[in-house]
């Protein structure tokens, strides 16, 4: 019934635009993006709570077979050499979403974007054509990706000035002297206050000389938050110092480089940020760790004072790629990523590694299948169970793939 319903919606969408055709030129287009990949995770089989050191792994396979989230259909549309627009959904197995919906103004010195489209660090020095997890391009595992935001964009020549809507997401919560795990976020929404001031500001730069480009992209964002009066786990008053703000920074540069030696292919990224989960910007999530500022709680904390702690998040990708002819190209990409923090009871330094190896075969314009192998390492972990006590440390599995995308665009 969903299918049918997203199916009926996104006719009646397109049939909406087309009865305006008459005043303006639209193009339309469309792409199917089909996955037939066996996947097999090495996983911890502990819950996250009760580790003991070196627990042993357990493998789980499964096969993913079925349309991708991101197939899309959507439109450009022309009114005049000034006024531009575009609209695109996206169209999955029984979902259907908006992906970009905006439009942009030519006022000659620069142009004027309004509406919802890629945040600028998905749009730059974003190399890798990944299959992986509906193309994920290595974004989760070095080349960052923040998705798509609603935003006002500022373009002049190849510079961008961004004032993106501003995202709030939850934190890690910790209570003082608690075992390692209680990461749950923050739950009590009666007695805690997310307060935006002012949008997500962010730049972007290119720079083409002959077959070098070069490209870099920084991104702020701050908020305020207050958690009034509660505790959530004895519901008791807190000391009068909670009843005050705390600033939640977040912060991220990238800069990347490719070099177009033809037939060959050569490019890199690195990108480095605090708190960038809290922006929206994706790194990887293993055993319910994610790259977000974490909230700790409680009159007395075992290291430092309660508060706001950061979590530091770097990495890279290197992507190599070769043109044999029209019909055939073969690529490889590797991607590393790392988050730190000084807080005692979460991870001490978390990492990650992916590497793949793909062809991109042209059966004829507008079909193409892409056959992929690859594998996802996740470091060892090592945290405090309790303040003071030894080290514990365990395996951080690994997952291992292989399969092809089968995409036709129209």
């Amino acid at each position: 019934m969903k299918k049918i319903l997203a199916i009926f919606t996104t006719a009646a969408l397109v049939s909406a635009f087309a009865l305006t055709a008459a005043a303006s030129e639209f193009n339309f287009y469309g792409s199917i993006r089909y996955n037939t990949i066996s996947i097999n995770r090495m996983l911890n089989n502990k819950d996250h709570n009760d580790y003991p050191q070196r627990i042993a792994l357990k493998s789980d396979r499964d096969t993913d077979w079925g349309l991708w989230g991101h197939s899309r259909v959507g439109a450009t549309i022309k009114l005049s050499d000034q006024l531009t627009g575009v609209f695109e959904l996206g169209v999955g197995d029984e979902d259907l979403k908006l992906r970009h919906f905006y439009g942009e103004y030519d006022f000659g010195l620069g142009k004027i974007l309004i509406g919802q489209t890629w945040h600028p660090s998905s749009a730059i020095a974003c190399y890798s054509s990944q299959i992986w997890d509906e193309d994920d391009g290595l974004g989760e595992h070095g080349a960052f990706y923040g998705g798509r935001s609603e935003m006002i964009k500022l373009s002049f020549g190849n510079f961008g000035l961004y004032f993106i809507e501003p995202i709030i997401k939850n934190f890690d919560f910790f209570e003082a002297n608690t075992v390692f795990g209680h990461n749950d976020p923050i739950r009590d929404s009666a007695s805690t206050d997310f307060d935006k001031s002012i949008p997500q500001i962010a730049a972007s730069y290119t720079f083409t000389y002959d077959k070098l480009t070069l490209e870099g992209m920084a991104a702020y964002q701050h908020y305020e938050f207050t958690d009034y009066n509660n505790s959530t786990a004895t519901k008791n008053p807190r000391p009068n110092h909670y009843d005050k703000s705390l600033d939640v920074n977040s912060n991220f540069f990238k800069i990347g480089a490719t070099v177009d030696l033809d037939p060959f292919t050569f490019s890199g990224s690195y990108g480095w940020g605090d708190n960038i989960g809290n922006m929206g910007i994706l790194a990887y999530s293993h055993y319910g760790y994610n790259p977000v500022a974490i909230y700790a709680e409680g009159t007395k904390a075992p290291i430092g004072p309660a508060g706001i702690y950061d979590v530091e998040t770097s990495g890279y990708t290197l992507v190599a790629g070769i043109k044999i002819n029209d019909m055939l190209s073969f690529q490889t990409g590797y991607g590393y990523i790392e988050n730190e923090t000084d807080y005692w009871a979460h991870f001490k330094n978390t990492e990650a590694h992916s590497y793949y190896l793909q062809a991109q075969i042209k059966i004829l314009d507008g079909f193409v299948i892409t056959p992929e192998i690859g594998k996802i390492e996740y470091g060892d972990q090592y945290t405090f169970e309790k303040a003071n006590e030894d080290t514990e440390m365990y395996d951080g599995g690994d997952i291992s793939y292989f399969g092809a995308k089968w995409q036709i665009d129209f």
